[in-house]
């Protein structure tokens, strides 16, 4: 180029030809990696980053998990998981809530399995083990069995782990049986190692015709010594009239009077505040407190309740 008073204008009306545009191209990416490379490491970028938001999830969840605290309330948004999440994303910007509960349950079962897993590998380290197991329904009507193994580690220390809570579709004692022995295979524990077994006396688990302790194993039956201690209360608190009559059969029948009466209208405008009355159950003493409470707590509105 020779002609250089015009180079100013000439200069800028190359910069606008194709050939300059091609070169600058090749010129800017001649140290730059292919492409293909590129997009393989925004796409692990991008991976990490979404790893990283899992496991905050998952940390979220589990120490909610380990506290024994609800993880969801009255309102999706206002759960104990969600706002916990809302939180964390203010260190961590990105942080997704989660808005499925099918993949909480999900992850939820991730973690418990994991956790059975471990536990069931400490428990097979050893040579026998025992069975606990106690049968009740839960809020929803439900039948529900809950099993538990009893077992001493290499330190000789005795520790009692629950394996699994078993939903019930009948209570007598060969579908009882199956469902232990099912639970048994499934933790892949060798029945011959069950020495022990240990449930309550009802008939169907305590039976020696054709309860559980009888078609179980060839393993010892101990009583639930728990059950065995309010079977004994039980018999105490019958001996003395007044327990007898002011505090079992008057608890006793005030809740079958609230059962087929109105005693909500009289609940809402005399009670101080609306706790339902329970009823007393006959042998577990731990939620006798929780019925004689909610007598006392509405005792005015079942006064009115039994005038009326």
């Amino acid at each position: 180029y020779n002609n250089w008073k015009k180079a100013t204008q000439r200069f800028a009306e190359h910069e606008k030809s194709d050939l300059h545009n091609e070169a600058k191209r090749e010129y800017m990416t001649k140290d730059q990696p292919p492409v293909m490379v590129q997009l393989n490491d925004q796409l692990q970028r991008d991976q990490t980053e979404r790893r990283g938001r899992l496991v905050i999830q998952f940390s979220s969840l589990h120490f909610l998990l380990q506290q024994g605290t609800a993880i969801r309330g009255h309102d999706e948004l206002q759960g104990n998981l969600q706002q916990l999440l809302l939180l964390r994303a203010e260190d961590n910007p990105g942080v997704n809530l989660c808005k499925s509960r099918d993949i909480v349950n999900e992850m939820i079962s991730l973690m418990g399995n994991a956790l059975l897993r471990s536990k069931l590998h400490q428990i097979q380290q050893c040579r026998w083990y025992a069975i606990i197991a106690d049968e009740a329904t839960d809020l929803s009507k439900q039948e529900q069995m809950a099993i538990c193994i009893r077992w001493v580690d290499k330190f000789f220390e005795i520790l009692e782990d629950c394996i699994g809570l078993v939903q019930l579709d009948a209570t007598d004692a060969q579908y009882l049986t199956t469902a232990v022995k099912d639970m048994l295979v499934h933790c892949m524990l060798p029945p011959s190692a069950c020495q022990g077994q240990a449930y309550d006396g009802a008939g169907n688990m305590a039976g020696k015709l054709h309860g559980l302790a009888e078609l179980k194993l060839a393993a010892l039956y101990v009583h639930c010594f728990a059950h065995c201690l309010n079977l004994c209360l039980q018999d105490s608190t019958h001996q003395c009239i007044m327990i007898r009559i002011f505090y079992l059969d008057i608890c006793m029948d005030i809740e079958k009077l609230v059962r087929y009466s109105a005693f909500e209208q009289f609940q809402k405008e005399f009670a101080s505040e609306e706790v339902s009355i329970k009823p007393l159950c006959p042998t577990r003493w731990t939620v006798r407190t929780g019925a004689i409470n909610a007598i006392l707590v509405n005792y005015h509105a079942l006064l009115e309740c039994c005038q009326e």
